[in-house]
């Protein structure tokens, strides 16, 4: 998984039926030198969300989410440069067969 690096900040997210409920966040680097901790609450309306701190292009995190005694945790997340392209069928063409 790859979220988008410094200077901008990554915002993680996600959803609970318990309104209230604390829910916390745990960034390990890879290599574990360093661990990021964040707390937040579910909003009224079953959401809740992190917006990290800006993280260097190429710094590899483990991220691990804890609420109401449930843990899930995601690895080998990298920070880099998020692109998002749209098209039809012409996507699908390297840029060597583009004419023009």
């Amino acid at each position: 998984m790859v979220l988008q690096r410094a200077p901008q900040r990554a915002n993680i997210y996600g959803f609970s039926p318990t309104i209230g409920q604390k829910v916390t966040l745990q960034l390990v680097t890879v290599p574990a030198t360093k661990t990021y901790s964040y707390e937040t609450t579910v909003h009224q309306d079953g959401t809740w969300n992190f917006v990290l701190d800006p993280f260097a292009s190429g710094v590899t995190v483990t991220i691990r989410v804890d609420s109401g005694g449930v843990s899930h945790s995601i690895s080998d997340v990298i920070f880099g440069d998020v692109w998002i392209c749209s098209g039809q069928s012409n996507m699908q063409m390297t840029v060597f067969q583009v004419s023009h």
